[in-house]
């Protein structure tokens, strides 16, 4: 085709064009989705099954399984903790006791200075030990709480 100067008119197509609403005025409308989590938003998982009818109970089966797996992963991280804390108890209660029946012997040994020292640290042992971890768990507790309070 040729314009009024006899020149071959470009094709343009429509697709690629803007609407144009009034002279030198373009409106253009972007929309955008996200989603969080598991599971598609539901419009989505109904897409999802119009193309691949099936695809979404998979879908779901899933996110249904790796919830499962998670929680099984959580369980075994608390048991775990609560094993190591029980051993950790159990194994500072042994230290202890080994400590002041060691102090004690040697006071019946005839060395009082020396047990009255060694049952004196290790009495500031746990003290010590009883202190940083009420001192840990508060601040542990504390920084979940502003963890979650963002």
């Amino acid at each position: 085709m040729l314009n009024r100067r006899g020149k071959k008119k470009k094709k343009v197509s429509r697709h690629n064009q803007p609407p144009v609403l009034e002279a030198g005025v373009v409106k253009r409308t972007v929309t955008a989705a996200a989603f969080s989590g598991p599971l598609p938003l539901p419009a989505m998982l109904r897409e999802y099954e119009e193309i691949l009818p099936g695809s979404a109970h998979h879908i779901v089966t899933m996110a249904e399984s790796q919830g499962a797996h998670r929680q099984r992963l959580e369980q075994q991280v608390v048991t775990g903790d609560s094993r190591r804390s029980n051993l950790g108890l159990a194994s500072g209660f042994v230290v202890a006791i080994v400590g002041f029946v060691v102090a004690g012997y040697f006071a019946y040994l005839g060395h009082p200075i020396e047990g009255t020292v060694l049952a004196s640290a290790d009495l500031v042992a746990l003290v010590g030990v009883f202190i940083y971890g009420t001192t840990s768990r508060k601040a542990e507790r504390t920084s979940r709480v502003e963890a979650l309070s963002k």
